[in-house]
């Protein structure tokens, strides 16, 4: 910013997915992206609840490291992130809360480690009634979607004026992809 005096944007990763998914997918208007790390014990969360990004208080929110000591897991995250068996409990009881609090249409997970998403599914339902989870999709390649989130978000924040113009109340409301 000094060096070359221009603004500087920051933006969390997995909303920037999440925004990408929201805009490109057209299909939910409230979703979650769970993104856990490669052979890692702990991700982060972007949260959209109709058409809103969810970042709360100090962006606080999506952020699974605060969560996972509340969890009744098995045996540690990172134990359990080293087999099958232990992902799937693992992204189950780490997405549930978020269900539960959420109630979100679609959960993207975001894991090169997954082999099934249907076992993370029954797990889910171990907690949750079947009719009450979410659908889950297993993003393989999470890249298109977070340039695209971060293409938007940049576009959008370079001039606020836009969110006015557009009709919205402001930078944490995703405008409708009229372009479909």
């Amino acid at each position: 910013k000094e060096k070359f005096h221009l603004k500087v944007y920051a933006f969390n990763d997995v909303n920037m997915i999440s925004t990408g998914i929201y805009w490109l997918e057209d299909r939910y208007r409230t979703l979650i992206t769970y993104f856990l790390p490669d052979h890692s014990a702990t991700g982060g969360a972007g949260i959209v609840v109709n058409g809103h990004l969810v970042r709360g208080e100090h962006s606080i929110a999506g952020e699974v490291l605060y969560l996972v000591d509340l969890l009744k897991l098995s045996d540690s995250p990172e134990v359990l992130c080293r087999s099958e068996e232990g992902l799937y409990e693992l992204l189950a009881k780490t997405v549930i809360p978020m269900i539960v609090t959420v109630g979100p249409e679609a959960i993207y997970i975001v894991n090169n480690d997954l082999k099934d998403i249907n076992g993370v599914r029954k797990k889910i339902c171990e907690y949750i009634p079947e009719k009450l989870c979410p659908d889950l999709i297993h993003l393989k390649n999470m890249e298109n979607y977070m340039m695209v989130g971060l293409f938007l978000r940049c576009i959008w924040a370079i001039n606020s004026e836009n969110f006015q113009k557009n009709g919205l109340l402001n930078d944490n409301v995703l405008p409708e992809n009229k372009y479909r």
